[in-house]
């Protein structure tokens, strides 16, 4: 088998049906498997595609989470390469086959151990695809960066500016979208069980980065990132993502960083995320439990 696609779903069946669909539909030259892990959902997702026999549906009793489901369908791919797609995209064409050459080719096979490609959303403009690793220096340009986007309504790391570019090193690629041979999770190890949610892929990605892979993103490969999958319902509530993303964040720092790298990280989150002192979404108690997490690090 050339390549594992997975996809985690949880409460998207249609986006998730469409985006098996466009696999389906849109690859051809090379053997592949899909693999639906299902996260408890409750919108019927399990029955639905427990019909499909175009795919392997794998069933969690409970939301563990993005990446510990990802390892759930790794359990059972015999790809030599895995495709980590999100459940809210669209291939428009052979990107698998696109993928699996361009790692073929050459000395890539030995050196590449993810791949991506440039996302666009729903409307065809360019989508997040790739970015920096976090480091306790980007806490410093955090205001920087939402100021670009409240200003220029620009966002960071969408595509390079100079079109003749196919091929460009990165940091990490969109979780979006990862194609890493599976000789290279062997390596490093799947998915670390501590994330919930955000930032499980910049960690794998870092790990790879440490035992001395590349990361790159192509052209070829066409794929539309919808962003609203399967923590959209989730997305409306912003103080979920706001808790989820800053505990998982504190985790990534404490993983890669330590002594006065750690506390600076520390200082400066506290400094950084005062503003949500201002922010009439969320009430006193959800800000005094956010500042718990800050300082303290509970989750309640």
């Amino acid at each position: 088998m050339d390549v594992s696609v997975i996809i985690v779903n949880y409460n998207a069946k249609e986006l998730t049906a469409d985006c098996i669909e466009s696999i389906f539909r849109q690859t051809c030259d090379i053997s592949f498997e899909v693999i639906l892990v299902d996260n408890a959902s409750s919108d019927g997702s399990a029955d639905f595609f427990r019909n499909d026999v175009r795919i392997t549906l794998i069933c969690s009793d409970q939301n563990i989470g993005f990446g510990r489901a990802n390892n759930l369908g790794l359990e059972n791919a015999v790809g030599d390469y895995v495709f980590f797609l999100n459940s809210d995209t669209i291939l428009l064409n052979n990107a698998l086959k696109l993928f699996f050459d361009f790692m073929q080719s050459d000395q890539r096979s030995r050196e590449l151990g993810v791949l991506g490609c440039l996302l666009q959303n729903g409307d065809g403009m360019p989508s997040m695809s790739y970015n920096d690793f976090p480091t306790p220096a980007s806490e410093y340009a955090y205001l920087v960066g939402q100021l670009k986007k409240v200003l220029f309504n620009k966002s960071v790391h969408c595509h390079p500016e100079d079109t003749s570019i196919d091929y460009i090193n990165v940091n990490f690629v969109s979780g979006a979208d990862m194609f890493i041979p599976a000789k290279v999770l062997r390596h490093v190890g799947a998915f670390d069980p501590q994330f919930f949610l955000y930032y499980e892929e910049t960690d794998l990605q870092k790990r790879i980065a440490d035992a001395g892979y590349k990361r790159a993103v192509i052209r070829g490969p066409q794929i539309i990132h919808l962003e609203g999958g399967s923590d959209a319902e989730q997305k409306k509530f912003s103080f979920f993502m706001l808790m989820q993303s800053t505990y998982s964040l504190k985790i990534y720092m404490r993983k890669h960083f330590h002594g006065i790298g750690y506390l600076t990280f520390r200082a400066l989150m506290i400094v950084l995320r005062t503003t949500i002192l201002f922010d009439r979404r969320f009430t006193c108690e959800q800000k005094l439990r956010f500042f718990r997490l800050i300082l303290l690090g509970q989750v309640v």
